[in-house]
């Protein structure tokens, strides 16, 4: 073929491009697109065209890009920071709930702990309507049995033992202690304490309404009879239990005892104990000086006590005997000082006239050289118990009036 028929190899490669081949066409088709989607983009066509179809993206995807770009992976990516998330505020939350239930455990054991510690300090509390104190100062316990002149035959009454700290000290000089405790709980502790001992008999009552004497005629004969009394009493009801013990003017106790050695309010003991022409000198002192001697041993602070009362206390024995010069009619007596200290304030004539007429009262007090002007507490209980018996007598002697004819 000559030369000019043939192509030339830069016509050849000008051609293939040039002509609408295959090949070429392919190639020349792609650019003016991919060429035409740039200036698309640039000439104002929308975002989303380059990830997919305009308008496939919600307002809330297209006002955020980054949550629209995540993709599936991101998505993964997301559920499993929010497991782990989740998993982490989970452990912590055990953590914390297990530190809670920690501390809350320990803090009732130790709760726990101080109740059980407190418990077996006082494993009784006190009852304010059993008038109830513990006595806990050793000196004013030795006090009391020292007073009390006790020897291995006594047969020892015990009123109100409480948790038995005097209790104690009785059995151990005594041949007996017969106690009786109102309080049924502090009943159980003190046969736990004492019950072993052969020498020791416990009553649960009220010792105001039981007869001791008539219980213990049961019992061996080393429990019957009491001799002597050694109490720590409750100060409310102290009168009663003293009436009881002694008896009363117009009925002594028929069997008295040895010895009385209380534990009670100061002002109780200084009444009881007091003198003629002092303030303290009243209806009681009469009353319990006619029947005992009565001496005051020791004051006793509130401290000594627990918990401590509101008022002093103070120990005292009584040793019960006849009187030298008894009244001839104890209920006249009785009565005569009952209405003679009624009112302190007046004058003792002031006061009897109501039971003795004024006539005879002023000429007995002449006859027993009683000042006329004299207070009910200036007379000593032997001079009430003279004029008990001067106004008797006179009543017995003063003449019948003669009959009308």
């Amino acid at each position: 073929m000559p030369a000019s028929d043939r192509p030339s190899k830069s016509s050849k490669g000008s051609g293939s491009k040039g002509s609408g081949s295959k090949g070429s066409g392919s190639r020349d088709s792609g650019k003016p697109k991919k060429s035409g989607a740039r200036s698309g983009a640039k000439s104002g066509a929308k975002p989303g065209a380059k990830f997919g179809k305009p308008g496939k993206f919600s307002k809330s995807s297209a006002s955020s890009p980054f949550k629209a770009r995540r993709g599936k992976a991101g998505k993964q990516d997301e559920k499993k920071g929010d497991r782990n998330s989740g998993q982490q505020t989970r452990q912590a939350g055990d953590r914390k709930s297990d530190l809670s239930e920690r501390e809350a455990f320990e803090r009732r054991f130790k709760a726990g702990s101080r109740a059980a510690n407190k418990k077996k300090k006082t494993s009784h509390r006190t009852r304010k309507r059993f008038g109830q104190h513990w006595l806990k100062d050793d000196r004013i316990l030795n006090e009391i049995v020292a007073a009390a002149h006790l020897t291995p035959d006594d047969r020892v009454l015990e009123i109100g033992p409480g948790q038995g700290v005097l209790t104690q000290r009785l059995l151990d000089l005594a041949a007996s202690v017969v106690a009786v405790e109102l309080d049924r709980d502090l009943c159980k502790p003190l046969v736990a304490k004492f019950g072993d001992l052969d020498n020791f008999l416990l009553f649960q009552g009220d010792f105001l309404a039981i007869d001791v004497d008539a219980l213990t005629a049961e019992f061996a004969d080393r429990f019957h009879r009491q001799t002597k009394v050694v109490a720590n009493i409750p100060y409310n009801i102290t009168g009663p239990i003293l009436e009881k013990l002694l008896g009363r003017i117009d009925r002594p106790n028929p069997r008295p005892f040895q010895e009385i050695v209380l534990l009670v309010q100061r002002e109780v003991a200084d009444r009881v104990c007091a003198s003629a022409d002092t303030k303290a000198f009243g209806a009681l002192s009469v009353r319990v000086q006619y029947l005992a001697d009565c001496e005051l041993v020791c004051a006793v602070p509130a401290s000594a006590f627990k918990p401590p009362p509101k008022v002093e206390s103070a120990v005292i024995r009584l040793v019960p005997r006849p009187i030298a010069v008894p009244a001839t009619n104890p209920k006249h007596l009785a009565s005569l000082v009952k209405v003679g200290f009624a009112n302190k304030r007046k004058m003792l004539r002031n006061n009897l006239v109501s039971i003795v007429d004024r006539e005879l009262l002023l000429a007995t007090f002449e006859q027993l050289g009683i000042d006329s002007q004299i207070r009910a507490e200036d007379l000593s209980t032997e001079t009430w118990v003279a004029l008990s018996n001067a106004l008797v007598a006179a009543e017995v002697a003063e003449p019948s009036e003669p009959e009308a004819t």
